[in-house]
């Protein structure tokens, strides 16, 4: 199975000083969504565990 991510970021006015703060931001977003991907995945899981 091939997954593809797609990301962005968006360019701010008052952080240009910081390099590549809008990849950060994107990379960051990323994290956070398959975290939460993961989590309900592993919520699916233990829920279908025998009790």
């Amino acid at each position: 199975m091939q997954r593809i991510a797609f990301i962005s970021g968006k360019f701010d006015q008052f952080q240009r000083n910081i390099p590549y703060s809008a990849i950060a931001a994107a990379l960051q977003k990323m994290k956070r969504t398959h975290y939460a991907i993961a989590f309900s995945w592993i919520k699916k899981f233990w829920e279908s565990l025998p009790k």
